[in-house]
């Protein structure tokens, strides 16, 4: 599976944040002279839409992810003082690949593909919430899958 994973402004919200405290945590120990960050960065939004995409698709829960937790490094040897929690449909979003989950055909009739038989409309994706390498997306028992 290859899920794409977006956060909603609350997920950029809450991570900017968890950034922010990372830093001065950071700062604080750099200052004191108290370890290095010569191998340790602070996460980027990407950084953690990676990381929750990696384990959606290593630990194969797929679209039953529920939480994100992970504990950032501060510096070499330390790390943030609690995990950064999202959770999923709030904070963060799915745009499966249909082809993950289903094979597909382009149907005769523009504007449908076939799905296991079956003949669902399809639509354009212009909203920058969406998957950026997905630019079409159909509705399938009640959730959007990207193709291109």
């Amino acid at each position: 599976m290859n899920t794409t994973i977006r956060l909603t402004a609350e997920g950029v919200r809450k991570v900017t944040l968890y950034k922010k405290e990372l830093l001065a945590k950071r700062k604080k120990i750099l200052d004191a002279k108290l370890d290095t960050a010569d191998d340790t960065t602070i996460p980027t939004i990407a950084d953690v839409e990676s990381d929750i995409a990696w384990e959606v698709n290593i630990y194969k829960e797929g679209l039953e992810y529920k939480e994100y937790l992970n504990s950032w490094g501060v510096t070499d040897h330390h790390e943030a003082d609690y995990p950064l929690c999202l959770e999923a449909e709030k904070d963060f979003l799915f745009f499966p690949k249909l082809t993950d989950f289903f094979t597909y055909e382009m149907s005769e009739e523009d504007g449908y593909i076939t799905v296991n038989g079956k003949s669902y409309e399809y639509t354009m994706n212009l909203s920058q919430e969406y998957a950026d390498d997905e630019s079409l997306r159909v509705l399938i028992d009640g959730r959007f899958y990207y193709f291109g």
